[in-house]
């Protein structure tokens, strides 16, 4: 599965004796391998260093355990974090000049957080490489009916647009895609996010801050008085944040955001568990996408199952009513909804999956 990590990682590892040194060969044999994470954990023996590549964890090399603090202090350097602490944990970002591979001489952004464990601190370092952001639907395995529609609501230019899923689904990288799609120098954009993934040109983008008291729903308050036509909001995690964002598809903005829920029509129950009242779902909900993320057909990269609902005057209806999710989900698929199942298995008969691994995603 992952071809040449091991081979990779000795040769560096064999030839090196510094901190830096071995940090830069753990970093260019994760970009090789097109890992999104690297995993660095002590054990009571040594150092287990693993690389998540399509989101499988994947063992890589395991390190003497007289590695761990250097290395750890070097990405702590690279992040600008303080080296001299150890029991509390740390959060940081860094850039990473690729040394070998198709990214060689490119420039990456990585994240890393630290926390202390009973054996020592762990690291956890992400690579965000911004080339490989989707430029359009089309790209993100949307089918023609799916994209037709998602552009249909985007195109009302008010109202809220929910992308859900569980963690790991896919659903910040939907956001980013749909922001590029609808960029353009006569339309304001501004992004709320916990934390910035990648710099996105032509908008404004927020990282939240809990230590300086900057949240989703303070940042989402201070945004509004400088009145942006799109706003792209992280996640909705509270319902003063679900409030102010609804406030503010119903005064003439579009909103786009994530849910963590596991199905399309379990937004609207979702929404409403946490105080929205149905009355305002029904005015500004117009469009929820779900979507997984699904290994292809020889296990290299991942491609997304969507199911896309419209919020028709059926649906309102139903929300009015106080119909339960399951409900809603029959009146979407009778107004022409694809399941993310249905979508899966579509995927699967045309090759760029399979049947196991659709019933392996969906289940988990």
């Amino acid at each position: 599965m992952v071809k040449n990590q091991f081979t990779f990682l000795d040769k560096k590892l064999f030839k090196v004796n510094s901190a830096p040194d071995i940090v830069d060969a753990l970093m260019d044999a994760a970009l090789l391998e097109n890992a999104s994470d690297i995993h660095i954990t002590p054990t009571s023996s040594f150092v287990r260093v693993r690389f998540r590549v399509d989101g499988i964890l994947y063992d890589g090399i395991n390190l003497p355990l007289t590695f761990h603090h250097a290395i750890i202090s070097r990405f702590k350097i690279l992040a600008r974090l303080r080296s001299d602490l150890h029991t509390i944990p740390h959060d940081g970002r860094f850039f990473y000049e690729a040394m070998d591979g198709p990214l060689g001489g490119q420039r990456i952004d990585a994240r890393i957080s630290i926390v202390p464990t009973y054996y020592g601190e762990n690291a956890v370092i992400r690579l965000l490489v911004a080339r490989f952001l989707p430029k359009n639907l089309a790209e993100l395995n949307f089918s023609e009916r799916d994209q037709f529609e998602i552009m249909k609501a985007l195109r009302k230019q008010q109202g809220l647009v929910v992308v859900a899923g569980p963690t790991g689904s896919g659903k910040t990288t939907t956001l980013y895609t749909i922001i590029r799609v609808l960029s353009s120098p006569d339309v304001s954009i501004v992004t709320i996010e916990d934390p910035v993934e990648y710099a996105l040109e032509g908008s404004t983008q927020i990282h939240i801050s809990p230590d300086k008291n900057i949240s989703f729903a303070s940042a989402l308050r201070s945004v509004l008085r400088q009145d942006p036509d799109i706003i792209m909001l992280g996640e909705i995690r509270d319902g003063e944040t679900a409030k102010i964002a609804v406030q503010a598809a119903l005064t003439g903005h579009l909103v786009i955001c994530t849910i963590h829920t596991y199905e399309s029509s379990a937004v609207i129950p979702r929404l409403i568990d946490i105080g929205i009242d149905p009355y305002l779902i029904v005015c500004t909900l117009r469009l929820v996408i779900s979507q997984r993320l699904v290994r292809g057909t020889f296990l290299s990269g991942r491609i997304g199952i969507n199911e896309v609902m419209v919020v028709d005057e059926k649906i309102r209806t139903a929300i009015k009513n106080d119909i339960d999710a399951d409900l809603i989900k029959d009146l979407a698929i009778q107004g022409g909804m694809t399941t993310l199942h249905q979508d899966g298995l579509r995927k699967a008969e045309c090759g760029l999956t399979t049947e196991e691994e659709i019933v392996r995603v969906l289940s988990e």
